[in-house]
């Protein structure tokens, strides 16, 4: 549970730095009426539009088709971050390929939906959402750092029941503790594309 704790907390630290990027689209050519839509073919092709225009490197490589019922090519692409409430709308993106579709699936993440055609979407509940509007931020390499002063950065530190001046072995505590920080390298490289729910 502290593992997950220190993850979570991490990846909060990460999306909080993501969304502070100057690259920014609203939806706007859905259909749900709102301010802004929910996630479309159209407004995810503007943002691989922003990023192709930055030179921003793909991530993801291409996977070519193979002989095997149902299956399709996965483009080479970029990945993007989908909070898990947006599911149900990125399937219904005209260009939606399943995991399950992919030729081989076993190199799919285990946190990755499927792929639009050049963004290859992870889900996650950590996603930033405030009032209804989502963040989804897609990136390409070199987009942002992960900083760490070494390999120790992070530390779980246990002290067993009776430690210190705990002569009646009453408190025992966990807990981890980590000297890390992230930042955006280039804003050309990665963009917040706000969506509602459909």
């Amino acid at each position: 549970m502290l593992a997950q704790n220190m993850n979570s907390t991490l990846d909060k630290i990460v999306r909080n730095m993501l969304n502070a990027t100057a690259s920014q689209i609203a939806c706007a050519n859905g259909v749900n009426g709102s301010t802004p839509t929910e996630i479309n073919q159209t407004d995810i092709d503007l943002a691989i539009d922003y990023l192709e225009g930055n030179n921003a490197v793909k991530f993801v490589p291409n996977m070519e088709g193979e002989n095997k019922f149902g299956t399709a090519p996965r483009w080479a692409g970029y990945w993007g971050l989908l909070h898990t409430d947006l599911r149900s709308d990125l399937k219904a993106v005209s260009s939606f390929l399943s995991r399950n579709q992919y030729p081989n699936p076993k190199t799919a993440l285990e946190a990755e939906l499927g792929s639009t055609d050049e963004v290859s979407w992870l889900m996650s509940s950590e996603v930033f959402e405030s009032s209804g509007t989502y963040n989804n931020v897609i990136f390409g390499q070199n987009a942002y750092a992960r900083i760490a002063i070494d390999d120790l950065a992070s530390e779980f530190v246990i002290k067993p029941l009776g430690h210190g001046e705990d002569r009646l072995n009453q408190r025992q505590s966990m807990g981890w503790k980590s000297f890390f920080g992230s930042v955006i390298l280039d804003d050309g490289w990665v963009v917040n594309l706000q969506a509602t729910q459909a």
